[in-house]
C-alpha cells in the first residue's frame, strides 16, 4: 500500500489553475495527520442509523441527504475532478520509472465524491472520498490497473487534507463496489506531460 502526502507547495500550483466560481478555496494542509484509517469502515451504510442509504445512493438523513448532494454539485465536482487529475498523474505510482516517466494512461474512471461511515453508520462530518483508476500503459506489457482512494478532510480553519492511497496489486476495498464515470481530465493531463516531452500520444 502506497501512501502520499500531496506538499502545500504542489497543491497550491494546482488549485491556482482550477478553481471554479462558487467552489470552496481547498488549502491543502499537508502537515496535518490523517484520520486513522481503522475508524472509518469504507463501505456504504446498512440499514438504518443515520448514514443509512436509500436505493438512489443517497443517506436518508434529511442533513446528511443535503451535504452529500452538495458533493456532487457539478461545478464543485468538476473542481475536485480538475485537482484530483493533476495530483494523481504526478505522483510517482502513475508515472513510473518508463519512459521518462509519462507512460500513457488509459480508461481512467472517476467516482462520485461520497460520505465516509463510521462503524455504527456514524458519517464522518469532515471527510468526503474518492475512488480514481487508470490503466497504466507499460512498454511490452498489457496495461495494468491502478486504483487510488482519496480521502478529503476539512480542517476546522477551511483548509483541506488530501490523504491518497494507490493500490499498486490490489483494490483498495472502499472502491470495489463504487459507480464510476469517465475521467478523461487525468488522460489528457498525462497527455499534455507526454506532449512536453515530445512523445506521440
Amino acid at each position: 500500500m502506497m501512501i502520499h502526502r500531496i506538499p502545500t507547495t504542489l497543491a497550491c500550483l494546482l488549485l491556482a489553475g482550477c478553481v471554479v466560481a462558487g467552489a470552496p478555496s481547498l488549502g491543502l494542509a499537508s502537515d496535518q495527520k490523517s484520520p486513522p484509517k481503522a475508524e472509518a469502515a469504507k463501505t456504504q451504510a446498512a440499514d438504518g442509523g443515520a448514514g443509512a442509504v436509500s436505493a438512489d445512493g443517497l443517506v436518508q438523513d434529511p442533513a446528511l441527504r443535503q451535504r452529500q448532494l452538495a458533493s456532487r454539485d457539478p461545478a464543485l465536482r468538476q473542481h475536485y475532478r480538475q485537482v484530483l487529475a493533476q495530483m494523481l498523474e504526478s505522483s510517482k505510482d502513475y508515472r513510473t520509472v518508463f519512459e521518462d516517466g509519462a507512460v500513457k494512461l488509459i480508461d481512467a474512471q472517476i467516482s462520485h465524491g461520497f460520505l465516509v461511515i463510521k462503524r455504527g453508520n456514524v458519517p464522518v462530518d469532515n471527510q468526503t472520498e474518492y475512488c480514481a483508476s487508470a490503466k497504466v500503459d507499460f512498454p511490452l506489457l498489457p496495461p495494468i490497473p491502478r486504483t487510488a482512494l482519496i480521502t478529503i478532510t476539512k480542517a476546522d480553519n477551511g483548509s483541506e487534507n488530501f490523504h491518497v492511497e494507490i493500490g499498486l496489486n490490489y483494490t483498495p476495498r472502499t472502491c470495489l463496489r463504487v459507480k464510476y464515470d469517465p475521467f478523461p481530465e487525468l488522460e489528457q493531463a498525462r497527455a499534455q506531460r507526454r506532449k512536453a516531452l515530445g512523445k506521440a500520444n
